[in-house]
């Protein structure tokens, strides 16, 4: 490949592995991934297990992450490497551990990012929100079916955490909702992540359940999840979370009784605080007439089901995927096993339990399972990629004067308000497109550390967004309110001003949300 082409690397730091995305892009065109040419390389990219299983031996990651640093080496052009960005970005696995245990293994990781052939910041081997890994999926998801915008969504199911990013039909998005913009389009999408409601956390959960309801002292535990002549040991625990141990499940292959654990632990009974709601009493907006994309494990399940195969896709309804999974359960260990196949008829019951929870209908056309489309993956970073890039191409105002209405990208056109996109940035920020550059977006609430406010307002932080439609003259009056509600604060400190102020908070907030 030319020189002139540009180079990205992704580590996707999951709870069961690393795997590193390598992307490439010329200026202004889309962002490809690059795959090796043989599924035996392309496995190489692949490492077990998890960064967050070295919580007790941070320092191990050391020989751990090494062998697939050398492997990008293989496959970036020596001559690009040294202006080749790496990041790393984590997931659920490591969002189960405590700030302090996720540090040290950053820590240890950082030292050696640092030491390799690319470029690479502290701030670039990190923990993402699951909000924000929802969205990125989206954007990859959004960018490999170019032609999707409103009434499109992806699911994405991992190992210790599950996803839903969706663009209702419907504006109306009450919570979790960012807007996303993409060439002229713009869109506003709901992103939401469950924790411990990945393929191998649900099964914990599903066998703590049955381990809770299991007479006292009893010698051996069934598991409706499991073929018969399969068995698993998982850890379960007492009371109060004491007197934990590991016990062995026999599988008993009944799809219907493992259906109804696979419901039962997503909560339906939960109470719904903010309708309407989907697993575990969280708010979701209508997402029945979308069209969805359901990756990663999703597409596995259906993969080993034998709904599709290994490379394809398989557009089909729930109620297809629960007949299948019902034929699978009864099936004898000895007649299917295989490495993954002991996760097939768990992931069948929980996955129809899962979108009847999202409120899919059970003979929807508009799911489809896939890995990748067009030979392009949907896997989120991609949209990890695509919004640092974005980033990479910001320039600032620095003088004072042109924080208002004269911002301009390092292309010379106009830019957004204040900050480029950041992952983990907080409420309506912005980033600027850079001559055709890919997408930004900004969130309207902020899942994570908000950034550092740019105006100070009775006390919390005001950050305004320039977007299409709003002219200059309103620009320039809300900063000036603001600088004056700023002024204000300096003078009063009495209670019922900071009630009004706590009021004004809100009234801004509610006005950029509509």
């Amino acid at each position: 490949m030319s020189a002139s082409v540009g180079w990205g690397v992704v580590l996707d730091c999951g709870s069961s592995g690393t795997r590193a995305h390598i992307f490439h892009w010329q200026n202004g065109s889309v962002i490809d991934e690059f795959f090796p040419p043989s599924e035996a390389d392309e496995d190489l990219l692949r490492l077990r297990p998890g960064i967050s299983s070295f919580a007790s031996d941070p320092a191990g990651v050391h020989e751990y992450i090494a062998p697939l640093l050398l492997q990008v080496q293989r496959w970036v052009p020596v001559e690009a490497q040294q202006a080749t960005q790496l990041r790393a970005f984590a997931t659920a696995g490591m969002r189960l551990h405590s700030a302090s245990v996720q540090e040290a293994i950053w820590a240890e990781l950082r030292t050696v990012f640092t030491a390799s052939p690319f470029a690479f910041k502290a701030a670039d081997a990190v923990t993402i929100s699951g909000n924000f890994e929802g969205l990125f999926g989206w954007l990859s998801a959004r960018e490999v079916m170019a032609s999707a915008g409103a009434g499109f969504g992806m699911l994405d199911l991992g190992g210790a955490s599950t996803q839903i990013a969706v663009a209702p039909t419907s504006s109306i998005i009450l919570e979790d909702a960012y807007r996303v913009r993409r060439g002229q389009a713009e869109y506003r999408v709901y992103s939401h992540s469950y924790m411990r409601t990945g393929i191998d956390q649900a099964q914990l959960r599903a066998a703590q359940r049955l381990y809770d309801a299991s007479p006292s002292g009893a010698a051996e535990l069934f598991h409706p999840c499991y073929n018969t002549g399969y068995s698993k040991q998982m850890q379960v625990c007492g009371p109060g979370g004491d007197g934990c141990e590991l016990r062995t499940f026999s599988g008993s292959g009944n799809w219907s009784e493992c259906h109804e654990l696979t419901t039962a632990i997503l909560h339906p009974e939960y109470e719904c605080l903010q309708p309407p709601c989907a697993a575990l009493g969280v708010y979701q907006p209508a997402i029945a007439d979308a069209s969805i994309i359901a990756t990663s494990t999703f597409f596995y399940i259906a993969s080993g089901l034998g709904l599709v195969g290994a490379s394809g896709e398989w557009r089909g309804p729930p109620s297809m995927m629960a007949s299948a999974g019902e034929v699978y359960c009864a099936k004898p260990w000895a007649a299917i096993a295989s490495r993954y196949a002991g996760h097939n008829c768990f992931g069948s019951a929980f996955i129809v339990s899962l979108l009847a929870a999202y409120h899919i209908p059970a003979d929807s056309d508009k799911l489809t399972f896939g890995r990748k489309f067009g030979g392009r993956s949907v896997e989120w970073p991609l949209g990890a990629q695509m919004f640092h890039l974005a980033e990479q191409r910001c320039s600032f105002a620095r003088e004072e004067e042109k924080q208002v209405g004269e911002l301009t990208d390092s292309q010379g056109g106009p830019a957004a308000w204040d900050n480029c996109p950041r992952a983990e940035g907080g409420a309506r920020t912005a980033g600027a497109r850079a001559g055709g550059g890919p997408a930004l977006f900004w969130a309207d609430e902020a899942p994570a550390a908000p950034t550092t406010a740019v105006l100070s307002y009775m006390g919390g932080s005001a950050e305004l967004m320039s977007t299409s439609g709003v002219s200059s003259g309103f620009i320039a009056a809300v900063v000036l309110l603001l600088a004056l509600a700023a002024a204000i604060k300096r003078r009063l400190h009495s209670a019922e001003s900071q009630a009004a102020a706590t009021w004004a908070v809100k009234r801004r907030r509610d006005v950029y949300m509509l």
